[in-house]
């Protein structure tokens, strides 16, 4: 038989539609690059013959300069296709150092009932890997940059639609996950680098129009899990996944890789790198090149730009690669070495756009994780992602990263701005999704940052920061059951995530939940020892429950590891024992040491308050807020501007109180009809009505208490609740609040022993 280009045929089992580029028997269907498809068309038109390799490709390609590197791929893609093995072969036999002959039969008729071989689950025996030959030392990242490139190219090829009937149900998901890369070196110093090729992979592919790439902490969940691909793809939600393995040993960098289909675990794709590294610049560009060609295809990004490689610096390379290793860590110390790997590269090659990202969320990571103070964000995050910027406008983490610092200085318009930016340059970065989400959340936009949250969560599904922003957004909004799922969720997908443990505990230390908050609290303690936030987050619980002693000690602890640790903890045990000229001491000195920082200076304007010194308390409210006629509420401020309201109306300008009390007002009622249920919001919302000698302050007040408030010095003590202390439905509340916490401390006492 003498099929043309266009006649259906069998070969073996499997009806041929070229037509289509479609292959399929029973149920089965694979869809076929045209190149392939032609290959497959002229060896079943040879009735068998031997076909030199030559004549292959003048056919096949018709004119086009290939090598026989090209033929060989397309050779192994149809066999993979057909289910066929090139050392036992049903379907194509290679004649050594001839061709190729097609030995199926080929006819017309309906096809048998054959099975496809699946990929085997072992990446290393699928791929056939030996030991690599022993050399001398070359640095070899660009090859793997190559290396990159090539997986790219394959799998757009794998997702690419074909004319006609509709693709395998896998290609259509247009989804894939790049599991981290087994590092089979000899060392497991290079983990680092398999770690890193995988991230830039993932990285590369999320550059594609259409195609959503499972994000690093999710597919990095599996990192030495035996899991069935299945079970993987299911997790991730995601069609295909790509694995692979990597070994480096000296001058040589073996790279293997397979593409494999979600649903029936067969595999689409894989190819094994085997290269001295001698001229790794002429073996990029020879490999990529050959593969674009056997593809028909061009590398192009949803810009329109070709991927490009970060730095022409083979050392810089590698400490940024470093570098974002130990960033993933997390610690502070892990933070600190990451910076030193990103400095470095940026020695090495100074116009490296990623590692000036990198050193930038690294600094910034570190004002909550460790030992940068805030200003560092002006100083060192601000001019080194502008530098970034400048030298890769198109970055989006880059963008993402300005976003970042422009939350921080609390310019949220434009925090938010940079993530839309950062999403048309990358759709599937999780992390825009999730900073925008946080940053919505605070601008009061709650089912906005619901839904980017949900987006986040979509590419990254097993990452614990999101499932625990996405549990703080659902409480925020009075969803406290949906809310608490999630954050539970995120102690579970890492038991070892010390902020998960601690963020539940804060939402239960909220709601008069206090043995929950402080076994929670124990338990992020005993995962980060020093986490001085932490040690105030205890010694603030002790503090409600008027243990003062113990309060004390947790606030010596944390000051033991930071001078600076707990400012407004400090504040409240001061004015607790009457200690005014310790607490206005305390602050002096902590002005001293940091004028510009914004916790010091917010703490300045509450004590003011407190010690009825309006000087201070203005001069520091405004070095924070800006002027009063500027002022808009958040989820920051709002009860800063109910404060400054009333040291305006003791100051005669009733004007000023009434317009800060109604913007104030407004905020919050808006705030609390979306289902916002923090207890703290429904106080100062009693403390504006008893201002405004309104009714329903004492009602606000009970629902307070009822959702769990138990800050009993303010009640007592702040004069914005002063109007309504001598309501017999006050002294009411007061006493359930302290029947609350007496229950408490006495049920901790036979728990534990207070410290």
């Amino acid at each position: 038989m003498n099929p043309n280009a266009s006649q259906e045929f069998l070969v073996g089992p499997w009806l041929v539609v070229p037509d289509l580029n479609l292959i399929s028997q029973e149920e089965l269907k694979r869809t076929l690059e045209p190149k392939v498809m032609a290959l497959l068309v002229y060896l079943a038109g040879t009735e068998g013959r031997v076909i030199h390799r030559d004549e292959l490709i003048e056919h096949v390609w018709e004119g086009q300069i290939v090598n026989e590197g090209t033929l060989n791929w397309s050779i192994a893609q149809l066999r993979k296709v057909l289910g066929d093995k090139a050392s036992a072969p049903t379907f194509i036999e290679t004649v050594p150092k001839k061709g190729y002959r097609l030995i199926a039969d080929v006819s017309h008729g309906l096809p048998s009932t054959t099975q496809v071989l699946p990929a085997t689950s072992d990446l290393e025996e699928s791929l056939n890997l030996n030991p690599l030959p022993k050399p001398y030392y070359v640095k070899s990242w660009l090859w793997a940059v190559a290396i990159l490139l090539l997986i790219t190219t394959a799998l757009f090829f794998g997702l690419k639609k074909s004319h006609g009937e509709a693709p395998v149900k896998m290609y259509e998901a247009k989804s894939i996950a790049v599991l981290p890369f087994l590092n089979l070196s000899t060392s497991d110093d290079n983990d680092y680098f398999s770690d890193g090729l995988s991230e830039e992979l993932m990285n590369s592919l999320a550059k594609i129009k259409g195609l959503k790439v499972a994000a690093r902490t999710s597919a990095f969940a599996f990192k030495n899990q035996n899991r069935p691909i299945s079970d993987i793809a299911k997790d991730l939600g995601v069609g295909v996944v790509l694995e692979g393995s990597v070994r480096r040993e000296a001058d040589r960098l073996r790279i293997s890789v397979r593409l494999v289909s979600a649903s029936d675990g067969y595999q689409l794709w894989g190819q094994t790198y085997d290269r001295n590294l001698g001229d790794v610049f002429v073996i990029q560009n020879e490999i990529a090149s050959s593969i674009a060609q056997a593809l028909e295809l061009a590398l192009f990004t949803e810009t329109g730009e070709t991927f490009q490689v970060s730095t022409p610096q083979l050392s810089a390379y590698d400490q940024y690669l470093l570098g974002r290793y130990y960033f993933h860590k997390r610690t502070e110390t892990s933070l600190n070495q990451s910076i030193q790997y990103f400095t470095q590269a940026i020695e090495l090659d100074p116009k490296f756009a990623l590692a000036y990202t990198g050193l930038s969320d690294a600094t910034a990571m570190l004002t909550i994780w460790g030992n940068k103070a805030k200003k560092d964000i002006d100083l060192i995050c601000e001019p080194t992602i502008q530098k970034a910027l400048k030298l890769a406008p198109g970055l989006a983490e880059a963008h993402t990263s300005l976003g970042g610092i422009r939350f921080e200085q609390r310019r949220f318009q434009e925090a938010v701005e940079c993530y839309q930016t950062a999403l048309q340059l990358n759709p599937n970065y999780a992390t825009a999704y999730q900073w925008l989400a946080d940053t919505l959340r605070r601008m009061n936009r709650f089912q906005e940052a619901r839904t980017a949250m949900e987006k986040a969560l979509a590419l990254d599904p097993l990452s614990p920061i999101i499932n625990l922003d996405l549990g703080v957004t659902l409480d925020t909004m009075g969803l406290m059951n949906e809310g608490l799922s999630y954050l539970e969720k995120a102690i579970q997908l890492d038991p070892q995530f010390a902020g998960a443990h601690r963020v539940l505990g804060s939402i239960h230390f909220m709601r008069g939940n206090h043995a929950k908050a402080l076994n929670l609290y124990d338990k992020a303690l005993e995962l980060a020892p020093e986490d001085k936030n932490l040690m105030i987050s205890i010694g603030s619980v002790y503090y409600e429950l008027g243990d003062l002693k113990t309060a004390h000690s947790w606030l010596e602890r944390a000051r033991a590891v930071s001078p600076e640790a707990g400012i407004f903890l400090a504040i409240a045990l001061f004015l607790q024992e009457d200690n005014l000229e310790g607490a206005r001491s305390m602050i002096e000195l902590a002005i001293a040491r940091q004028p510009q920082d914004y916790q010091t200076q917010l703490a300045a304007a509450y004590l003011g308050f407190c010690l009825g010194d309006f000087k201070m308390a203005l001069t520091w409210s405004q070095s924070v807020f800006g002027s009063w006629s500027s002022m808009t509420p958040d989820l920051d401020n709002y009860d800063d501007m109910v404060r400054m309201a009333w040291i305006y109306r003791q100051m005669g300008e009733e004007d000023v109180a009434k317009t800060l009390l109604d913007r104030a007002q407004t905020y919050l009622q808006d705030v609390l009809a979306t289902g916002y249920a923090i207890p703290y919001a429904y106080c100062i919302s009693a403390a504006i009505r008893a201002m405004n000698d309104q009714p329903g302050a004492l009602d606000q007040l009970q629902k307070a208490v009822d959702l769990g408030w138990r800050g009993l010095w303010e009640i007592e003590n702040s004069p914005i609740y002063e109007n309504i202390r001598n309501d017999p439905g006050f002294s009411q509340a007061i006493t359930r609040m302290n029947s609350a916490l007496q229950s408490e401390l006495i049920q901790l006492k036979t728990i534990q022993p207070l410290e």
